[in-house]
């Protein structure tokens, strides 16, 4: 099987959600009459699931046809290999029997560092000028795009939201709140400035007045 390189935020908008996780092992099984591989993760974080669908952060599995059963071997070209504790992020879709990787091994990449910089690589296409070498930020700021939520993690166990992984895009046309206040205070201060200045002229006016009046 011959892959064709797809840019990552297009194999995002095809992915049903990402995990970001370390791999922790594999095992076969036989389904419907098929060999298949079940890989399991540690979730770092992950997008698109809800927490029904990830509440257990040491065993997150996702299937791939493939594999070794009793002594019956099934090769599919384009399945991804894993390496023990490996940092991976991974494209997901929903399947009737669990999670799947997207386009196969297109759906798995390696977090790593490069030149000080930390990266994500597409397995496939690691040595490609754009999928090979993701910066991280980027990679954070496409997914906050097309999924349009927070990260979620763990935390003693439990599923919670990353703060630090804030959506940016619900705040496109309003203006933060510190230059909202200060809108409001200049506002304050304009109108604070007409009062005094028609009490002044008020005040000029009786002077005037009077003064008239005296010269009577």
């Amino acid at each position: 099987m011959s892959y064709m390189p797809i840019p990552f935020e297009r194999q995002l908008e095809e992915s049903d959600g990402v995990v970001e996780g370390v791999y922790l092992s594999h095992e076969y099984k036989k389904t419907d009459d098929k060999i298949v591989t079940i890989y399991t993760f540690s979730v770092n974080k992950f997008v698109g699931f809800s927490s029904n669908e990830i509440h257990n952060q040491n065993n997150f599995k996702i299937m791939l046809p493939g594999g070794t059963w009793h002594n019956e071997s099934y090769h599919v070209e384009g399945i991804p290999q894993f390496s023990k504790d490996e940092l991976v992020v991974l494209l997901v879709k929903k399947a009737n029997r669990g999670f799947q990787l997207t386009n196969l091994g297109l759906g798995k990449y390696v977090v790593k560092t490069v030149d000080r910089k930390k990266v994500i690589s597409s397995a496939i296409f690691a040595n490609h000028n754009q999928l090979g070498n993701i910066d991280y930020s980027e990679y954070v700021r496409l997914v906050n795009k097309i999924f349009n939520k927070r990260f979620a993690g763990f935390s003693n166990g439990k599923n919670v939201y990353l703060q630090d992984q804030i959506v940016l895009e619900k705040n496109i046309g309003r203006e933060p709140a510190a230059i909202d206040e200060k809108i409001k205070n200049s506002s304050n201060s304009a109108s604070m400035n007409i009062f005094w200045i028609l009490l002044l002229l008020a005040l000029l006016g009786s002077v005037s007045r009077i003064y008239s009046n005296k010269n009577k």
